[in-house]
């Protein structure tokens, strides 16, 4: 698995995400038709597969993850509003606003 520390990410100093795209590694299918192509770089190629495969599975649940934190968002926000007025929630982003900055 391609980890944001590894020593091929220090050598070429740039971000996993901003080298590569999903497209990029589908792309990677013609390594198998090179002439004499031997098993370690078809090992290689497999590595690249797997965690293809693995970070659209991961893709996929952060999709859904993101997706209930929304609903409970909007539930959250329904709670607070029968709590509090109006004008303290917008005075509570007033104050988050200043305290971010």
């Amino acid at each position: 698995m391609v980890n944001e520390d590894s020593s091929v990410n220090k050598v070429l100093n740039v971000n996993v995400s901003e080298r590569f795209s999903m497209k990029q590694y589908v792309t990677m299918q013609w390594v198998q038709y090179l002439p004499t192509v031997d098993d370690s770089i078809l090992r290689l190629l497999d590595t690249v597969d797997e965690n293809v495969r693995k970070a659209a599975e991961l893709e996929a649940q952060a999709a859904k993850v993101r997706s209930i934190a929304y609903f409970q968002c909007l539930h959250l926000e329904s709670v607070i509003r029968n709590h509090w007025t109006d004008e303290h929630i917008a005075d509570a982003k007033k104050l988050h606003e200043m305290k971010k900055h």
